[in-house]
């Protein structure tokens, strides 16, 4: 083992910390990935053996030196301004790797505290035109790395037993008794990395935070669908660029404040993953893996698996300006409507603001946010949590141009009990307002299962629209032609009825909507109205309604 005829360098405090994940593939395992950087300390051993390097080819001159106060050594200024630490000597207190020159001119470390020394193998010549300083920090283990190439990898320090050194607890990987520093922590909360010195003086060290992606509407996984770009919105640190590894068929690309993936349009049902390779500003590669549950057959999909609505696909609804009977106590508050547990929550309570009159309900709708065309299957599962006398629960979709042209009631029912409605209305059903005279029923009342979730469904297509109960089909509506020669046209009016816009006459030709605009789902609890028949028993609140799951398919 050669000793140092030139100098060496103590690795005071060398410090970068970093961090590299599993979800790397195997062809990015080469590439370490820095997550944090104490940079004041990698700059300070960093110049001093590019320094060092200099002053070995004589390429600077020494400006002034000052004697360090313990007597191992000398603080030396050069002409380039830079200062270099040597410390002379065959051996030193801190046990940290010590980086030199021999004899011959070439870079040698230390890790017995400069005891003895090997080659660094791969450096270049200090004196070469060309090459680069070798490079000292600490990986996410806590143990001593170098580079040899100006700090594009990083290989481990090895002790005399050929095993890695640990740089927080000074003991290598399989043994060895060294130390430096007493203890290295991160304290989270203050943002700081601890190191506390052998001889108890404590440094505390901000750390430099690598890149960061927060991605909402995204936890363990998300649903994308076939034929739509699907945004998520994000925030972003650190991040200078970014590469995707994806299946084939899709597509990816990551903007300022989104990450839009772009699945297939007619692709394999299945769980799907999405690797974003994150450039830093730094230059470093943090990866991120997401999955993305895909079916091409759906329109939408929401599990409420959240911590609240999904503002790209609803809103909390608040009333109107001439409030109905069903939304009059409406007011879009996150106290009534929310997310929580897996489950949307729909509350009917008493409130204490002056302006609401005394109650406040929850409702979300995707009006105005969010629509889908005919034709199409709806199931929503859902359970009335807590019920009481003059509470109205209702699942429903309307067509985007307002509900006389085509509602459909999935689901509606008030008080106790497990009885409920399904309804469907059209200008045809609306103007004439009379079960009689319809040629079919609008209406069908089931039984639920009381406590439970129950799945409440409708089909839209261009022949009927069919509801069902827990996958079992309750009644039809269905598209039956309406013709000028009708026995029943002659007896219509036609004059204009109130609030629909047309007279009997053109309402009874007008009898099927359905498939004319697409449909917004609202879900909904109301306090009151003519629906529950009777007056609201304000000792039995709150009404609780509780929705597991919300499904769209094509058909």
């Amino acid at each position: 083992m050669r000793k140092p005829a030139f100098l060496f360098l103590a690795a005071l405090l060398p410090l970068a910390w970093t961090s590299c994940s599993s979800a790397l593939n195997d062809r990015m395992d080469a590439l370490e990935l820095r997550m944090t950087a104490i940079e004041a300390y990698v700059e300070k051993i960093n110049d001093n053996t590019t320094a060092a390097n200099e002053l070995y080819r004589s390429t600077c001159l020494i400006s002034s030196y000052t004697e360090l106060s313990d007597g191992s050594g000398y603080e030396l200024l050069l002409s380039n301004g830079k200062v270099l630490t040597i410390t002379f000597g065959e051996s030193m207190e801190s046990y940290a790797p010590v980086i030199g020159i021999d004899e011959y001119g070439n870079w040698i470390i230390s890790t017995d505290g400069g005891q003895t020394f090997e080659d660094i193998d791969g450096t270049s010549d200090p004196d070469a035109v060309d090459g680069y300083s070798p490079l000292i920090r600490v990986d996410q283990y806590g143990f001593w790395t170098i580079s040899v190439d100006g700090g594009v990898t990083y290989t481990r320090i090895l002790g005399s037993d050929g095993k890695p050194i640990s740089a927080t607890d000074g003991k290598a990987a399989g043994g060895g008794s060294y130390s430096f520093f007493s203890s290295v922590e991160y304290d989270e909360s203050a943002g700081e990395l601890v190191i506390t010195m052998l001889n108890s003086d404590v440094l505390r060290i901000p750390v430099k935070k690598g890149s960061s992606i927060e991605v909402s509407y995204y936890n363990e996984y998300a649903y994308v669908y076939a034929g739509r770009e699907e945004e998520f919105p994000v925030v972003m640190t650190g991040v200078d660029d970014a590469f995707f590894e994806v299946p084939d068929g899709w597509a990816a690309r990551l903007e300022t404040n989104k990450l839009v993936i772009i699945p297939p349009t007619d692709g394999e049902a299945g769980d799907y993953q999405i690797k974003l390779y994150a450039v830093t500003t730094d230059g470093d590669i943090t990866p991120y893996t997401f999955t993305f549950k895909y079916d091409p057959t759906l329109h939408f999909f929401d599990d409420f698996d959240g911590d609240d609505i999904d503002y790209r696909y609803w809103k909390r609804y608040t009333r109107g300006s001439v409030a109905s009977q069903w939304d009059i106590y409406s007011w879009g508050e996150e106290d009534v409507a929310y997310v929580q547990d897996g489950y949307l929550t729909l509350l009917a309570v008493e409130s204490d603001d002056a302006s609401h009159n005394g109650y406040s309900a929850g409702a979300i709708t995707q009006r105005q946010v969010f629509s889908f065309p005919t034709p199409f299957r709806i199931d929503v599962s859902a359970r009335f949590t807590e019920m009481a006398t003059g509470v109205w629960f209702a699942i429903w979709a309307t067509p985007t141009a307002g509900y006389m042209y085509g509602e459909v009631d999935i689901m509606e029912k008030a008080n106790f009990g497990t009885l409920f409605e399904q309804t469907t209305h059209n200008p045809y059903t609306l103007a004439l307002n009379d079960q009689s005279k319809l040629d079919q029923p609008q209406v069908k009342s089931g039984n639920c299962i009381a406590g439970e979730f129950n799945t409440y469904s409708v089909e839209v297509t261009d022949e009927a629209v069919t509801f069902y109960l827990n996958g079992s089909e309750t009644f039809s509506y269905e598209n039956l032609p309406h013709y000028e020669t009708d026995a029943i046209y002659d007896t219509l009016l036609d004059v204009e009825v109130s609030g629909l816009g047309m007279t009997q006459k053109e309402a009874y030709l007008n009898y099927w909507t359905y498939t004319t605009y697409e449909y917004q789902i609202l879900l909904d609890i109301a306090i009151g109205g003519s629906y529950p028949g009777t007056s609201v028993v304000d000792s039995e609140l709150p009404g609780q309604f509780d929705v597991d799951w919300v499904k769209v398919t094509k058909l």
